[in-house]
């Protein structure tokens, strides 16, 4: 029956278990960051401390991934991504439970937030996207797209179940059920990634030569992706952070805004499969006019009535879409524009060092901001100016998708 369907579409159900095995790893990798936003006024009252001050949680939990992910990327293209992603599955539980265990202190809860951040990096992009190019060769768009709503469902599940968690209880308890998640997860992650014991045999060539890594940095398209790619951690994060305190601040409550959070998940976890779809059918880094077309739909949204709830439910669905479009064009553009041998040490730069610094400062920065103007409502405006940057920043890559002069 496999056989008589289309190539594209029986190599996806020939390795469904891989695709899904990246698709929860992902959503398990993603979940601290993305119940952030519900535990900072906890975090706050707790310790005593400010939210900006609780947004340096971002900080060292970008320290922590950065730190590691030369090595992680070092030991995804010596060991294989299987090793690295079953031997980090359990870090991250145990982690998590010494985190959500530990008593509440503000210097307890940075050292967590790194080593949160060290044991994250084995679940994301730069083992996953390694396993799925493994596999998939005429659909490794799509298999991304899986693999990244991951990240979507975390993000609509996440604030609303952890909301509820951690008003019931505390946001310790948040830890605690996310770090027993990750070790429940370790049995079915093994069945379903048991095809990959032998990957080697089964590797699959980018179409492009692989080239040394001093010709990556030497690259004008390296450093155009390497500083859109910081811009958009910094708007991720800065978004993440502070989209349930905006929303009360406008009059919704907790509840409430932790709805309107995870409706944005929906339009991110559209935006990651469309996008998906759209880099196997037509190769071209077609996200980046998402990400344009969404900055300015931002903006129109902020001038037409900053803290009108309605059009901050439009606003923060647009977003969706931005974090969304990116995500995929980044392991995408990785494995297409460098090639698979050196992946996991292009994807530790970019992905994983650029994209990290702009998360780890994305919060303190908006927060600072929103103490400096007086509340996160105009806030935005810098937001969707500095979208729009980015925007033309990332745009030249479909005219500079090649380091070589080849061109699909």
């Amino acid at each position: 029956m496999t056989a008589d369907l289309e190539p594209a579409r029986a190599e996806l159900l020939e390795h469904w278990n891989i695709a899904l095995a990246a698709f929860l790893a992902a959503l398990l990798g993603s979940l601290p960051s993305y119940s952030l936003a519900v535990m900072v006024q906890p975090m706050s009252v707790s310790l005593g401390r400010s939210e900006a001050t609780i947004a340096l949680w971002t900080l060292f939990w970008s320290a922590g991934s950065i730190l590691v992910a030369p090595f992680v990327g070092g030991l995804v293209d010596r060991l294989g991504a299987r090793a690295v992603l079953m031997g980090s599955l359990p870090i991250f539980g145990v982690v998590l439970l010494a985190v959500g265990l530990a008593p509440p202190s503000t210097i307890l809860l940075l050292g967590g937030a790194a080593l949160i951040g060290a044991a994250t990096i084995g679940l994301m992009g730069l083992a996953c996207g390694r396993l799925l190019a493994s596999f998939f060769k005429r659909q490794l768009g799509i298999s991304l797209g899986i693999m990244s709503t991951g990240i979507g469902a975390s993000a609509i599940g996440g604030p609303v179940v952890m909301q509820r968690l951690v008003d019931a209880t505390s946001w310790q308890t948040g830890y605690v059920a996310i770090g027993l998640a990750g070790l429940a997860a370790f049995p079915l992650m093994w069945i379903l990634t048991r095809s990959a014991r032998s990957v080697a045999a089964r590797e699959i060539e980018p179409k492009h030569a692989n080239i040394a890594l001093g010709t990556v940095l030497a690259s004008s398209t390296f450093w155009y992706l390497a500083i859109g790619t910081l811009g958009i951690g910094l708007l991720m994060t800065g978004i993440s952070f502070s989209v349930i305190l905006y929303l009360t601040e406008i009059g919704l409550s907790r509840a409430e805004a932790a709805s309107v959070a995870a409706l944005s998940g929906l339009f991110t976890v559209a935006a990651r499969l469309g996008t998906g779809w759209l880099l196997d059918a037509v190769r071209t880094h077609i996200a980046w006019f998402f990400i344009a077309i969404s900055s300015g739909l931002v903006l129109c949204f902020l001038l037409l009535g900053l803290g009108n709830p309605l059009l901050a439910v439009l606003t923060f669905c647009v977003i969706g879409l931005f974090v969304g479009a990116q995500t995929n064009c980044l392991a995408f553009g990785t494995l297409k524009l460098f090639g698979r041998d050196w992946y996991g040490r292009v994807y530790g730069l970019i992905g994983v060092g650029m994209f990290y610094i702009g998360v780890g400062v994305g919060p303190w920065v908006f927060a600072r901001l929103a103490e400096f103007m007086g509340g996160y409502a105009p806030v935005y405006f810098a937001w969707s100016a500095l979208a729009i940057v980015v925007s033309l920043i990332l745009l030249p890559l479909r005219l500079k998708r090649y380091v070589t002069t080849e061109v699909d």
